[in-house]
């Protein structure tokens, strides 16, 4: 570990993600995981509100879910990443007068990683641990 923290300039972040993890009592992997989203959101300054779909009334059907969740929360557009273009229903989507855009994972900003060459294919912790306060000019904005 003494290694990696001086490899990492924002290694300062690995003692809130582990101490999250060795002292979580949660039952569920989804409510660990919403622990590290929340702690993860600060960090970047994100105030998105998060979440449980047990809060929606849910309908069977991926794409009905989709327009429920939509309906409830007063959205008329989804933002989804392409592997869901495999499985929506686009008709059901143009019916309930709810628009689609699609998420490119592509044009990510190269950020300063320890190892070359970059790869894009890591989690957001890899940008805080590289960027820490910065890892935001890295990230798109939906805004």
């Amino acid at each position: 570990i003494h290694m990696l923290n001086a490899s990492f300039p924002n290694f300062e972040y690995k003692d809130l993600f582990e101490q999250l993890y060795l002292n979580s009592n949660e039952k569920f992997l989804s409510e660990i995981n919403y622990n590290f989203i929340m702690e993860i959101n600060k960090i970047l300054g994100v105030n998105t509100k998060i979440r449980f779909s047990n809060e929606f009334n849910l309908i069977k059907g991926q794409t009905e879910k989709l327009i429920g969740i939509c309906k409830d929360c007063k959205a008329d557009t989804y933002i989804s990443g392409p592997a869901a273009k495999s499985y929506l229903d686009f008709t059901l989507l143009k019916e309930e007068n709810i628009e689609i855009e699609w998420i490119s994972y592509d044009d990510y900003k190269e950020y300063n990683q320890q190892y070359l060459p970059f790869e894009h294919g890591t989690t957001i912790l890899d940008l805080i641990f590289n960027e820490g306060p910065n890892a935001t000019k890295f990230m798109k904005s939906f805004q």
